[in-house]
């Protein structure tokens, strides 16, 4: 297994799964990550996370992903933690040298609590997800999320809020 910055118990991660840079992942408690999972920025995943099957999430080794607590990640989520902001202020790809590059946009990506990306959804760079937001499957959100509310569609839009107190009750329970 790959030299984790820390992880914690009752972690289980499929062999067929690629980290580009280990060393900058913690992990927590109660966490699995399925096949076909891709990580190539920093990331700190917190305890009671699932990364479902055939998840991306992008933007190098300056970039960052958290998953906060019992957060989830549905099959086949593409994050873009950061990216080329593709306008011409230069060459777009990963290798292209620093002086030639095209603009960066984003930088750290961040999953709050009971926040949930459902299958095949998509998050580009620079945007801010609120507590409990849900983003519904093959959605594409390019606005910031509001706490405890639920989007779809591509663009994503607000649908309808999400109650939180049997969520947060439920959380209390297990000792979070």
């Amino acid at each position: 297994m790959a030299k984790f910055k820390s992880i914690g118990a009752d972690v289980v991660i499929s062999p067929f799964v690629e980290i580009r840079y280990p060393q900058l992942v913690s992990i927590g408690d109660h966490v699995a990550i399925d096949f076909g999972f891709v990580l190539s920025t920093a990331a700190k995943i917190g305890n009671y996370i699932h990364i479902g099957p055939h998840v991306s999430i992008i933007g190098g080794k300056g970039a960052r992903l958290i998953l906060d607590d019992f957060c989830s990640i549905a099959a086949g989520v593409r994050i873009i933690c950061r990216g080329d902001e593709h306008l011409g202020a230069g060459i777009v790809g990963a290798l292209v040298p620093t002086k030639y590059k095209d603009r960066q946009i984003g930088e750290q990506i961040e999953i709050p609590r009971f926040a949930a990306l459902g299958t095949n959804s998509i998050v580009m760079p620079g945007v801010t997800i609120g507590e409990g937001a849900v983003l519904g499957a093959n959605s594409l959100l390019k606005m910031d999320a509001e706490p405890w509310t639920i989007y779809a569609g591509s663009p994503a839009k607000p649908i309808r809020l999400r109650p939180k107190e049997t969520i947060l009750e439920f959380a209390k329970e297990i000792g979070e």
